[in-house]
């Protein structure tokens, strides 16, 4: 995707779960639970929750993003999480793609490095160390637009060629449909959406302040904490991802006992 302007300039020094969805998406009972007859000091009864628990209008495979910032004003820094749902009928391949970076943990420790208000935030790209060290990248893949990109999906970010997409992603904080649809250079790939009250989180991200940092990719980074008169950045300042995992929608445990 192009990079456009940004605001002030800073140089870069040095460094000074299968878990419960969030309460707008909790997992629900979508069958009844068989009854058991039971008995004091009888045999155990046990039942394989999964067939039973399901997330309402959710299908797909269900990732979760730890990340952390400073909100504006706050006191401390924030450590929020929010869960996106994956179309992989919609997109095998970049699923299948995003998910290779997610099952090898690549997303770890990772920043938002690109915001524009009103438009995108994005990340997937580069390290939260003081060298900003791009991560390793898979070979890229094919364009695949089905979907378009609403606000509170997340697409694959590219280059002006299409099939060019590799680890990195964007969401669309705003309804983006016709700027990143087919008369962009073939669209951008949607691949995914946020559920719950999730972008509550990603808002909070984009209202963050940006700063020019040399040139591409990091014109319009996203910064908390900066000082004023601050003439350095530090890795602290940096916006970053702490995990994105795969989780299940259902009971970790593949049954329970009564």
């Amino acid at each position: 995707m192009p990079f456009f302007s940004s605001h002030c300039r800073l140089l870069l020094l040095s460094l000074p779960l299968a878990v419960a969805l969030r309460a707008q998406t909790t997992p629900s009972l979508t069958h009844t639970l068989p009854v058991q007859n039971l008995s004091v000091a009888g045999a155990a009864a046990t039942i394989d929750l999964r067939g039973y628990f399901g997330l309402p209008g959710v299908s797909g495979q269900v990732v979760q993003f730890v990340v952390q910032y400073r909100g504006l004003g706050g006191p401390t820094a924030v450590t929020d999480r929010f869960n996106l749902e994956l179309f992989a009928s919609a997109a095998p391949i970049t699923v299948t793609n995003f998910l290779s970076y997610v099952n090898s943990a690549a997303y770890t420790n990772t920043i938002f490095h690109r915001l524009e208000p009103n438009f995108i935030i994005q990340g997937g790209g580069f390290q939260a160390n003081a060298n900003l060290s791009a991560i390793s990248a898979a070979a890229p893949i094919q364009l695949e637009y089905n979907l378009p990109n609403i606000r509170g999906t997340i697409a694959m970010a590219r280059t002006t060629t299409p099939n060019s997409a590799t680890s990195q992603w964007f969401f669309n904080t705003v309804d983006n449909t016709t700027d990143l649809g087919t008369a962009n250079g073939g669209g951008y790939a949607v691949f995914g959406r946020v559920l719950g009250s999730g972008m509550t989180i990603v808002d909070a991200l984009a209202a963050l302040p940006t700063y020019t940092l040399g040139a591409d990719p990091f014109t319009e980074l996203p910064l908390h904490d900066v000082q004023p008169g601050q003439a350095n950045l530090l890795v602290a300042n940096l916006t970053t991802v702490s995990s994105v995992t795969a989780i299940p929608i259902y009971p970790a445990a593949s049954g329970g006992t009564a």
